[in-house]
């Protein structure tokens, strides 16, 4: 909880920087939980970088997101393994430093 709102951290492992076309996502059979935003951020496998991609409310993010179906690709070929609902990182709100 931040400032009273309740945030859901998204993190997926990468070995690079993230491109603004990754795709960040949210679990169909995760999407009842009870959060007032989604932060995304990407963490190199050896722990040693953290890049943090943005963030929306959860009324945004379902509102700009699309879903994907489990096996379809997107554009780095990766399969997902369930149903998602994905935003670009371009689409995200940065956060300020």
């Amino acid at each position: 909880i931040i400032n009273g709102y309740k945030v859901d951290v998204k993190c997926h492992a990468t070995n690079y920087e993230p491109k603004d076309y990754y795709n960040c996502c949210v679990p169909v059979m995760q999407s009842w939980q009870k959060c007032d935003f989604y932060f995304f951020t990407h963490v190199t496998y050896d722990f040693k970088h953290c890049y943090l991609d943005g963030y929306k409310s959860k009324s945004d993010f379902f509102n700009e997101a699309r879903i994907v179906k489990k096996g379809e690709k997107d554009t780095n070929n990766f399969r997902f393994k369930t149903d998602n609902y994905i935003v670009q990182i371009r689409n995200l709100n940065k956060f300020q430093y």
